[in-house]
């Protein structure tokens, strides 16, 4: 069954230029938190600033965002709606005037979003750090090879200011290193079918005939995983590895 969030997060995300909800709904982040995307939720593992591993934060005054790419619907209507006077209790009250308001949603995951003078605020001194936070994720505070960062923060409500929505940059691999690894990666199983034709195909019946292809040729499995652990070093992580935006793509439900 589709997930209930996945329209709101799609419409969301198109809608307000590349923006996110963060999951669980309603917590908190702030710039240069990072993390992983587990199991539907934003799992946040710690802040590259309260951590030392840098001293750069730098970020934006409060930025407005356009309130008409911060308010939607999605399968809403007004099914009835009026205004009517309400009598005082109380002698020393006053009587007063009320709007009923009756919601008809059209089907599960029908939802309307609403804002007041949304804000973001950005980190200014992201792109001074950026290639530094590589070799430090993925050598020395850490051996990273998937995680993401917080580059932006946005609240919906200018009074309330809670920073429950995000854009951020993941670590990715560079394409140019990513063909010479496939293809190192691709010489070790030459003779696979071979190899596995003479040791097994007294137990198990198939025939030689057509090229093995690794699935690491036609997708991205981990292939991180299978690099020998001194060929990434702090000289030339930067070969490796690069930022991109974290995206819908990312957010796995």
């Amino acid at each position: 069954m589709e997930n209930i969030l996945d329209k709101f997060i799609t419409k969301f995300y198109y809608h307000t230029g590349g923006y996110l909800p963060v999951l669980p709904l309603n917590n908190p982040v702030f710039p240069g938190d990072f993390f992983h995307w587990e199991n539907g939720n934003m799992v946040v593992l710690g802040n590259i600033f309260q951590l030392q591993m840098s001293d750069r934060l730098i970020v934006s005054d409060e930025l407005p965002l356009n309130p008409v790419n911060w308010n939607f619907e999605d399968g809403v209507s007004n099914a009835f709606s009026a205004r009517s006077k309400g009598k005082a209790i109380f002698d020393t009250e006053k009587d007063f005037e009320f709007s009923k308001l009756i919601l008809q949603f059209a089907e599960s995951g029908s939802f309307r979003f609403h804002t007041i003078n949304p804000a973001t605020i950005h980190l200014l001194s992201w792109g001074e750090i950026a290639e530094g936070l590589i070799i430090k994720f993925t050598q020395t505070y850490f051996s990273f090879r998937e995680v993401s960062i917080v580059t932006e923060c946005a609240f919906a409500d200018a009074k309330k200011r809670k920073p429950v929505y995000f854009k951020a940059k993941k670590l990715a691999m560079r394409q140019e290193g990513l063909l010479d690894l496939k293809q190192s990666m691709s010489n070790l199983c030459e003779g696979r079918d071979q190899w596995a034709f003479n040791n097994f195909n007294r137990k198990y019946h198939f025939d030689i005939g057509t090229n093995f292809i690794p699935r690491f040729m036609q997708n991205n499995i981990k292939l991180l995983d299978m690099i020998p652990s001194n060929q990434i070093n702090p000289n030339n992580a930067l070969e490796f590895f690069r930022w991109d935006d974290f995206g819908l793509d990312d957010i796995k439900l």
